[in-house]
């Protein structure tokens, strides 16, 4: 059984032969191959070069490519600050007024912004490892995540909580959102077509840790499973990643029915588990920071057995870390990590 083979068997709920092992290490691929982040970002050969000696250094079963959380954003208007020293991120909205809404153009992938890097990437990567190994491609920010970098934060939460009092704002807000889903549609489409196995997206803003858990099940909720209704009829995987502790919400995020859920280290893995055995497979959780980063290879074995040991006698688990990792993660807790899942992770 290759590696391919083993998370597609996790993914379709089946018992692989043991649990595979994918971390979110962009940044650490980057570092690894000494490229500075306007390198890492805007250039699709050394970005899969990097990405693809990370994966063989360790062995892991595959890889998540992504690295920062503007792409989409980025080809639909918003302005973004680039530099050597830290990823592309967010600088300014470019939605002033929903007027505007019915105007927007939905964005070519394969001319818009980054998103032609990113689709090369993954065909350079398909062409390399695509019959061996899992390929998961960040389709960058959900609806909700991908509205308020368009709004602007502030206007977003503020839009929102004018809603509950203005059903005309509501509907406005709900078109902003509908395009925000076709938008990275378009962009699924085309990482699909590149050899991505299986698509991502982070939508983390719409998560407890920011907002209330009504605001989620009316505005986030919907577009995901929109979204995973419209990737299974396209025959791809859709994995979602929301950052930090979503346990008020795991029920419902559940119930989007989407094929792979990436919980963070603050979310409790069990009660997880609980609510995804036999239906949703995990991708996570170790803790990035004190674990990965601070912590030992003997502690990051320990707390991969632990979450191995939770999901038995079924798998329904790829073993990777809660969030991104740092780039300077240590060398030897990354293979501490690929190690807990052929030592604790045997079926």
């Amino acid at each position: 059984m290759n590696s391919l083979e083993r998370c597609l068997k996790v993914i379709n709920h089946e018992i692989p032969d043991r649990v595979p092992v994918i971390p979110q290490d962009a940044h650490i691929a980057a570092h690894l191959a000494g490229l500075n982040h306007l390198e890492y970002a805007r250039d699709a050969k050394k970005r899969a070069d990097a990405v693809l000696a990370q994966r063989e250094r360790f062995d892991f079963d595959g890889c998540i490519v992504g690295g920062d959380t503007v792409c989409l954003a980025e080809a639909v208007g918003v302005t973004i600050e680039y530099s050597e020293e830290e990823c592309p991120r967010f600088k300014a909205g470019c939605l002033n007024d929903y007027e505007s809404v019915a105007d927007l153009k939905l964005p070519d992938p394969y001319k818009d912004g980054r998103m032609p890097v990113w689709i090369e990437t993954i065909e350079r990567i398909a062409a390399s490892i695509g019959n061996e190994y899992l390929i998961v491609a960040r389709a960058d920010q959900g609806a909700f995540s991908l509205a308020s970098m368009m709004r602007g934060m502030e206007e977003f939460m503020m839009d929102l909580a004018m809603a509950k009092f203005e059903e005309e704002l509501q509907g406005k807000i709900h078109s902003l959102l509908k395009f925000c889903n076709d938008a990275q549609f378009e962009f699924i489409k085309a990482l699909k077509a590149a050899g991505a196995h299986v698509v991502t997206t982070g939508d983390s803003i719409s998560g407890p840790s920011v907002c209330a858990p009504a605001t989620y099940e009316e505005y986030s909720w919907p577009y995901e499973k929109q979204m995973v209704e419209k990737c299974d009829a396209l025959g791809v995987p859709y994995s979602i990643h929301i950052c930090g502790h979503t346990d008020p919400i795991l029920e419902k995020w559940a119930q989007a029915g989407m094929h792979l859920m990436e919980i963070d280290h603050k979310t409790d893995f069990k009660t997880a588990r609980e609510v995804t055995r036999g239906k949703t497979t995990i991708i996570g959780n170790i803790d990035t920071s004190d674990v990965m980063f601070l912590g030992t290879p003997e502690m990051i074995k320990a707390a991969s057995k632990e979450i191995i040991d939770i999901c038995r006698p079924d798998c329904g688990l790829i073993l990777s870390s809660g969030c991104m990792l740092s780039g300077v993660t240590p060398t030897e807790n990354l293979q501490a990590l690929a190690d807990a899942g052929r030592e604790f992770g045997q079926y």
